[in-house]
């Protein structure tokens, strides 16, 4: 039973991660079709184990009439990937959650901005991971912490925690 199946669906749902065994460059190529990352404008540009950087050229939405990327979407564009570079260590089968997001916002985000995702020590299900967002000039705009969990097969079949 899959995630699909657990929502009332009676259809499989192929797994949305590449296998863990597959080289950084077929992961990097799944992030770049992976729709979200897509709508997002979130560019892959390295995807490893332990480290992920993205790119974001274009605002996904209008910008803040001083030319910066709203402080929503620069979670949500922290948020994803995060996800993405939890992704990449986890166990076939498994799928990130965020736990929680905290978000700093230390000047206005402007585009082309950096992502650099790092995962720090953690456990086998709760993981901690930063991202920091840096502008074309190399400085710090934002930076995000989240604490994600890892949901295995059985939690995806509908069992409750």
């Amino acid at each position: 039973m899959n995630d699909a199946s657990a929502a009332g669906h009676d259809f499989p749902v192929p797994s949305p991660f590449p296998p863990a065994s597959e080289p950084d460059e077929a992961w990097v190529a799944w992030a770049n079709a992976f729709e979200p990352a897509r709508r997002l404008n979130l560019e892959c540009l390295e995807l490893s184990s332990g480290r992920a950087t993205f790119i974001v050229k274009a605002d996904p939405f209008i910008p803040n009439p001083n030319g910066a990327v709203s402080g929503a979407i620069v979670a949500a564009i922290a948020d994803l990937a995060l996800g993405i570079g939890l992704a990449r260590i986890l166990d076939e089968g498994h799928t990130p959650r965020t736990g929680s997001l905290q978000v700093q916002y230390h000047r206005p985000v402007r585009l082309p901005v950096t992502v650099t995702v790092t995962i720090l020590p953690g456990g086998r299900r709760i993981q901690f991971l930063e991202a920091v967002l840096t502008d074309a000039a190399g400085q710090r705009c934002a930076s995000a912490q989240a604490t994600m969990t890892s949901v295995g097969p059985p939690l995806a079949a509908g069992r409750q925690v």
